[in-house]
């Protein structure tokens, strides 16, 4: 079985708060009379499912399209976390959840409840500094979150994605994983190569692991 961890994209995708929806324009349709149906769309660069490239934080930093590809398919383990509720993930929660070896780990968590048109909520769950830090100095690969940011909404500064990014560690937010199992997975999530972006949505899904 595939699942697909990924947000649909569409004008009633919850976004970021000031950031306009993903909008679609038809520029021709055979309903009209037009030999094909034609669409262009204007879609954030860090809608839905995304991943962040280290522009995104760093200056001189990778832009999308130069990001190696291993982080983003691979095996990989998704946690669960759901018990932690609204509270922010500390690196204790890492060491005591995350299987040893782990390369690639996705967080399942109450952010994975919510449907991808809910309103957005600003107390969506997040890594605590402890928890980017724990990942960084384990050389874990990839971290995937179900929220719109990997960082707290009200984090003073940004010492998660800057530690993440700048250990190259590959940020991958927005998952729905509300209905995916804890456990090993196959991970293939590549980003859109958008020329010198600081991101790109990406369709995300998990294969059974061999």
């Amino acid at each position: 079985m595939i699942h697909d961890v990924s947000w649909p994209l569409g004008p009633e995708t919850t976004s970021w708060p000031g950031m306009p929806a993903p909008r679609r324009e038809r520029v021709l349709s055979r309903a009209h009379g037009d030999a094909v149906d034609y669409s262009r769309w204007t879609i954030d660069a860090h809608a839905g499912t995304h991943v962040d490239a280290p522009r995104h934080f760093l200056d001189g930093g990778a832009t999308v399209e130069a990001l190696p590809l291993e982080p983003f398919a691979g095996p990989c383990d998704v946690v669960d976390l759901l018990a932690l509720g609204h509270r922010h993930v500390e690196a204790e929660d890492l060491e005591r959840t995350v299987p040893a070896g782990t390369r690639r780990v996705l967080l399942r968590t109450v952010n994975s409840l919510a449907a991808p048109t809910d309103t957005f909520r600003s107390d969506f769950v997040a890594l605590a500094p402890s928890a980017a830090d724990w990942l960084a100095d384990r050389g874990v690969l990839a971290v995937g979150v179900d929220g719109l940011s990997v960082e707290p909404f009200d984090a003073a500064g940004h010492h998660v994605h800057e530690r993440l990014l700048g250990d190259g560690v590959a940020v991958i937010e927005g998952l729905r994983l509300a209905d995916v199992a804890p456990g090993p997975y196959l991970l293939a999530c590549l980003p859109l190569a958008l020329l010198g972006s600081d991101g790109a949505p990406a369709r995300a899904v998990l294969l059974p692991a061999p």
